[in-house]
């Protein structure tokens, strides 16, 4: 493979990333560590900004971003959950697991994210974003892990 080719597949491979990030903050859930906080499913909706911060790994940073989050089952094209979503018994925290492959460009990513509601309304949403990228042979591309905080518009 020629370096113009590695650069324009980890282009694309950044692209895919970016979007199936936005799969992990869909059901967004969570507990402060404060007063109890009283959480619904149906509190994300709306509008978010997504602003991701790398804590680790060689995928690089990820540009903020502005998403939709209205359907708390939705997952974006070509993305599956890897086993049913766990939700905290009061509704504040979510844990998923999900692949996400894109044929054209050859990559498979694995996720895992924990996500927490901050506030009553669902306006912050806060949590941690695992990451790995696997080319069609089967070969780690990279790998990393992210804080994500998610504010509504």
């Amino acid at each position: 493979m020629t370096p113009r080719r590695d650069a324009s597949q980890h282009c694309e491979t950044m692209r895919l990333l970016w979007i199936v990030c936005v799969c992990a903050l869909a059901g967004c859930g969570g507990d402060d560590g404060e007063a109890a906080l009283e959480c619904s499913r149906g509190d994300r909706w709306g509008t978010y900004l997504l602003e991701y911060s790398e804590r680790s790994g060689d995928c690089g940073p990820l540009p903020d971003a502005l998403s939709r989050l209205d359907d708390e089952d939705a997952m974006g094209d070509g993305c599956e959950l890897d086993a049913p979503d766990r939700w905290s018994a009061d509704s504040c925290r979510l844990e998923r697991a999900y692949t996400c492959e894109d044929p054209g460009i050859g990559v498979t990513g694995t996720f895992v994210a924990v996500t927490e509601q901050r506030d009553g309304s669902g306006a912050r949403l806060t949590g941690l974003l695992t990451v790995r990228l696997r080319d069609a042979d089967g070969r780690v591309l990279c790998s990393g892990t992210y804080d994500v905080t998610a504010t509504r518009q």
